[in-house]
């Protein structure tokens, strides 16, 4: 064997010990590849192409890779993947008055909840029909369709989800009504600033 053939022997030669910094020192590069339908982005370590299959198996195997690994076109792919998330609460805001829709949907995005929003009752109701929430805030006096009629649709419909009031209406009438009709609290919002709403909904996000 000549010594070209022979320096090169030495260089594809991996030792079955190799650590993980012995397999970074073969990277030529890390990325990360598309995201998968379940939402997780799989490790792709893309190492040289000289590599052979062989020499990559040894590399996974001494350097305590994940288990499950792919060795194909002289790459490592792991198919371990992360936790999922858990899942941002989502709060449905039903409110005509844009002024405190967006004082509202400020403060709960602040907070790190996801806020979707309907500024009329008959859009707010499609919403709250069409996808799930985990909490409904509710005005009382909503154009095209008025916040009882809501609740009292989202009932009909067997809709489990927490739905909080918010209302200016402060009559002992309208509260009794609400809580009959099945909502979860009755807030009046002259009374009480966006923090303090947030803090008292917070018990049903959890």
């Amino acid at each position: 064997m000549d010594v070209t053939k022979k320096k090169k022997a030495t260089k594809s030669k991996v030792e079955p010990k190799s650590s993980i910094k012995s397999l970074e020192k073969k990277l030529v590069s890390m990325k990360e590849v598309t995201e998968t339908d379940s939402g997780h982005l799989l490790p792709e370590i893309a190492l040289s192409t000289r590599a052979k299959k062989k020499e990559l198996t040894k590399i996974a195997v001494s350097s305590n890779l994940p288990e499950k690994v792919i060795i194909d076109s002289g790459s490592i792919v792991s198919t371990t993947q992360p936790e999922k998330r858990s899942s941002v609460p989502k709060i449905l805001l039903i409110e005509d008055d844009e002024m405190l829709r967006e004082m509202y949907e400020t403060k709960f995005k602040s907070e790190g909840y996801n806020i979707i929003t309907a500024d009329n009752g008959a859009d707010g109701l499609k919403l709250a029909l069409s996808n799930e929430y985990k909490l409904v805030l509710l005005d009382v006096i909503l154009p095209q369709l008025d916040g009882f009629s809501v609740l009292e649709e989202m009932k009909a419909n067997k809709l489990t989800t927490p739905v909080v009031l918010l209302t200016n209406l402060g009559t002992d009438f309208d509260r009794t009504k609400g809580e009959k009709m099945g909502a979860a609290n009755y807030l009046v919002k002259a009374n009480m600033t966006p923090d303090q709403i947030v803090t008292i909904v917070k018990k049903y996000l959890v």
